[in-house]
């Protein structure tokens, strides 16, 4: 055991063995998600609840989490966690020194606008379509790629409006009708 301990190769070997299993771990769970797709009936989710169980999963440690105002539901495909997981794993992830991620709702002409925002790094200009092609990135490339399919099944659509060096921005358009507000 102090062998291995002392070895700084075999320590090197270890920690890019578990990279790897990390890696192949993702590439399973997002196999396992993408095959779900479309297959479950979309329904009626609550966004707040939703962002608020989503967080909880992870570490937030020294970081303000704003979720955004009760009340709005939105119809979309039961895979709609993992868009708020997604987003807020990239952040914690990517985003250097992020302090502040923050959900925000406004209803426009186009529908429902929800707003991600954190105070990170932010996306620079060139990479903010590539951001959501398959396998782009500096990880599986899958997350984002993902979200943007998860949303597409009911029509919702993503896209990074951020302005690089003062964090990433994600609006999300959730169009006329397939969203609702209910005070209770």
């Amino acid at each position: 055991k102090n062998e291995f301990q002392n070895d700084p190769v075999l320590q090197n070997y270890v920690v890019k063995l578990i990279a790897c299993s990390d890696a192949i771990e993702r590439q399973i769970e997002f196999t396992r998600n993408y095959e779900a797709l479309g297959s479950a009936t979309a329904s009626w989710f609550d966004v707040y609840r939703g962002i608020f169980e989503e967080a909880q999963h992870l570490p937030l440690e020294g970081i303000t989490v704003d979720t955004g105002v009760k009340g709005y539901s939105i119809y979309a495909d039961p895979l709609i966690g993992k868009v708020y997981y997604n987003l807020i794993e990239n952040s914690l992830r990517h985003g250097d020194h992020v302090t502040k991620i923050a959900f925000t709702m406004n209803e426009t002409e186009n529908g429902l606008e929800i707003l991600y925002t954190d105070n990170g790094v932010g996306i620079q200009p060139l990479e903010k379509e590539k951001i959501f092609l398959r396998g782009y990135g500096r990880n599986t490339g899958l997350g984002l790629f993902l979200i943007r399919e998860i949303l597409a099944t009911t029509g919702i659509n993503i896209t990074e409006i951020g302005t690089h060096g003062a964090g990433a921005q994600f609006e999300i358009i959730v169009p006329k009708g397939a969203y609702r507000f209910s005070e209770s």
